[in-house]
């Protein structure tokens, strides 16, 4: 019977569902040949469980190994070290935080409590920069009719010729007449 079971699984199970050749090939196996495949089935599973718990258990015992040995006890000290040295920066971040809040609420009524003063003082401001500006130009109109040749005029070049002023000086004519000559 093992003889059997052995020629059906090297055609494999007819009903897996990845391969349609197989399935076509199932429906044409009598059924001496599926009752032999259902049992090879039933041991090939049974096989695998076996050698899955032992492939398991192999590996559970390598772990396990490692993590009481020294490796594991550095990797658990390592990890333990960077867990506090996460919740120390956590931790002062948090008071960072907490103080910076804080602070907002506090910047937020200072602001709200000197809103109406410096509006007040905002619209004063604007009322006597105006009157000084107005009166400023008042002032510029007054002076620019007390010397008009001076209104828009900013060199002596353009104010006025230094013919005009040579006499004063008490030069002589002939210096006089060089610098008209000159302009």
């Amino acid at each position: 019977m093992t003889e059997q079971i052995r020629r059906v699984m090297d055609v494999g199970d007819a009903t897996a569902p990845e391969n349609s050749e197989r399935k076509i090939m199932a429906s044409k196996l009598t059924p001496e040949q599926k009752t032999l495949n259902k049992e090879a089935k039933k041991l090939r599973d049974a096989a695998f469980e076996r050698r899955r718990d032992a492939y398991r258990s192999e590996m559970n015992a390598a772990k396990a190994a490692i993590k009481s040995g020294d490796l594991g006890k550095s990797a658990d000290a390592a990890a333990e070290a960077f867990n506090a040295a996460f919740s120390a920066r956590e931790a002062a971040a948090f008071a960072i935080k907490e103080k910076i809040r804080a602070l907002e609420e506090e910047l937020s009524r200072v602001m709200e409590e000197h809103k109406v003063t410096l509006d007040h003082a905002k619209e004063a401001r604007g009322v006597t920069h105006k009157r000084e500006f107005n009166a400023i130009l008042e002032a510029e109109r007054a002076v620019n009719a007390k010397y008009p040749d001076m209104d828009g005029c900013y060199s002596a070049a353009a104010w006025k010729p230094v013919s005009e002023f040579a006499p004063q000086v008490g030069k002589s004519v002939a210096l006089h007449n060089a610098k008209e000559n000159y302009e």
